[in-house]
């Protein structure tokens, strides 16, 4: 083992295995501002195999008072690219992945899909609930941080049945976060909190006890040195934890502009007259092997969790009905597939339960 990970894996906690554990471990970060310049260097350092850098803003001079990992020469320089650079400085023995776009809901689930665990470290409330809904229906781990003026606050959401961002916030129109271009920050701040970031992607990643998974962690660190930390419950008002949204219904037409219903939908009765007609459709499964056994419509099943390295499996000629148990992984797996390229691609609203409400009620 590499004499740099020396001082780790004497850890008993870590060892030899733990830290070949953490080399082969994916992480994005997404914002390479206060709290991913700081946690971005502690995750190369401690040895993360792979590391992804999504940010498209640029270095401005004001930024350097707290995003320590830039330098004079990096103004005007796009921030993913820069911070790479110095990064590869600092560990030129892991692999690093340049994303110099801003996520939107077009391409979240692009970018959060092939990583083990995704670092929120933005500034805006709209991109963090963006990250949220992405991991929870990816079941993809976010630690999710914040920071304003002499405090900050932290959190691991996206792991099942535990409350996410949206508990704390149920209505996007309604929701409010301050950030350090309003309010102001102390460069310390981020620097902290991007640190125990950080220190959460290792603690998860070696099975580490006492992680902050349906908690949140708040240091208010000028009127008082104690940190608070909070267990969160399930907000009965959140639309994915208790109501059971899918993506496409909280960003897609109707949220923002109160329009039509999520296009690519297509009701139980819609397939039924298709599959009564002979067409040539694709049907697929994207639920798990045992719910496949237990009852399936006779479609090509391959998991949700395995789509997207296997989409080359996938015809581009016949349209594509997606059906899950009740509709909501199957709308992820349309998101996915419509952000990869895939066009005439429908996902079977209310999925396997509809279907056999259907067939009982006729």
């Amino acid at each position: 083992m590499n004499a740099r990970y020396a001082r780790q894996y004497q850890l008993p906690e870590i060892g030899i295995e733990g830290q070949k554990r953490l080399l082969q471990t994916k992480v994005l970060c997404v914002g390479a501002g206060g709290l991913g310049s700081s946690a971005l260097q502690y995750l190369a350092a401690s040895g993360i195999g792979l590391i992804g850098v999504c940010d498209a803003d640029t270095v401005e001079l004001s930024n350097l008072q707290r995003q320590i990992l830039y330098k004079e020469v990096d103004q005007g320089k796009i921030k993913s690219t820069a911070a790479i650079l110095r990064l590869a400085q600092l560990n030129s023995e892991i692999n690093f992945i340049d994303i110099p776009e801003f996520i939107t809901k077009d391409n979240v689930f692009a970018h959060v899909e092939s990583y083990d665990y995704i670092l929120d470290a933005t500034d805006n409330l709209i991109t963090k609930l963006l990250l949220n809904d992405a991991c929870h229906f990816l079941q993809k781990p976010l630690i999710s941080a914040c920071v304003q003026q002499f405090q900050g606050q932290y959190g691991v959401f996206g792991y099942p049945n535990t409350p996410c961002w949206r508990c704390l916030y149920p209505d996007i129109n309604e929701a409010f976060l301050p950030n350090c271009t309003e309010s102001g920050v102390l460069g310390m701040i981020p620097g902290l909190f991007g640190t125990l970031q950080a220190l959460e992607v290792v603690k998860l990643c070696l099975g580490l006890p006492q992680t902050l998974v349906g908690k949140l962690y708040f240091w208010d660190l000028l009127v008082g040195g104690i940190p608070r930390i909070v267990q969160l419950a399930l907000n009965p008002d959140c639309p994915i934890c208790t109501h059971g949204q899918s993506f496409a219904m909280l960003w897609g037409p109707q949220l923002l502009r109160g329009e039509e219903m999520p296009s690519h939908q297509i009701s139980v009765q819609e397939l039924q007259a298709l599959l009564s007609q002979n067409k040539d459709i694709f049907l697929l499964d994207v639920r798990n092997p045992d719910e496949y056994q237990s009852f399936n419509l006779g479609g090509y099943l391959l998991p949700l969790a395995e789509l997207a390295h296997r989409v080359d499996e996938l015809p581009q000629t016949k349209p594509i009905i997606i059906y899950c148990r009740s509709g909501h992984r199957s709308q992820v797996a349309l998101e996915l597939l419509k952000s990869i390229g895939f066009n005439d691609i429908f996902n079977l609203t209310g999925g396997v339960l509809a279907w056999q409400n259907s067939c009982q009620s006729s």
